[in-house]
């Protein structure tokens, strides 16, 4: 079973660019919420253990105006049949990749 929100562990989050550094699978959540006045990457931890293994996990926030998203059978991967591509916001939060454009694999929408 998953174990995604341990209490308290939202302080450690990172930003997407930094998910290519690490050796460890990815998990990786899309946060639609255009307000630049909330960071939901603090608010989740920067790992989570699923089924007993240790995942980075990734918060890649956006407003639906920066959204571009299509569907695939399988052709992603196993498991992973959305791809969404984001434009760039006018109110980037600071110390995110908001401000360019850029592609994102969810595993979980909020």
């Amino acid at each position: 079973m998953m174990r995604l929100f341990g209490a308290g562990g939202g302080s450690g989050a990172r930003a997407p660019s930094e998910q290519q550094t690490s050796a460890r699978p990815t998990k990786n959540v899309l946060v639609i919420d255009a307000s630049s006045k909330r960071s939901w990457a603090s608010r989740f931890p920067s790992t989570v253990e699923v089924d007993g293994v240790e995942h980075s996990f990734v918060v890649e926030q956006v407003g639906w105006e920066n959204i571009r998203l299509t569907a695939y059978p399988d052709a992603v991967g196993p498991g992973r049949h959305v791809v969404c591509d984001l434009t760039p916001s006018l109110k980037p939060i600071e110390g995110t990749n908001q401000h360019r454009l850029r592609t994102f694999l969810p595993d979980f929408v909020l």
